[in-house]
């Protein structure tokens, strides 16, 4: 099984249609601009072990 990350970095122009889009797509985790790194890093690292 695959995991599937998305990073948008147009926080601006973000609708809740595109989140919605990329989970039905597969996405696991949505992350819009700005987050922080640690938030990525913790995710990623859930996913790993």
């Amino acid at each position: 099984m695959s995991t599937i990350l998305i990073v948008d970095d147009h926080s601006d122009a973000i609708k809740a249609a595109d989140h919605d889009d990329g989970r039905a797509r597969g996405a696991d985790a949505y992350f819009i601009k700005p987050f922080s790194p640690l938030q990525v890093v913790s995710w990623v690292r859930s996913k790993i072990g």
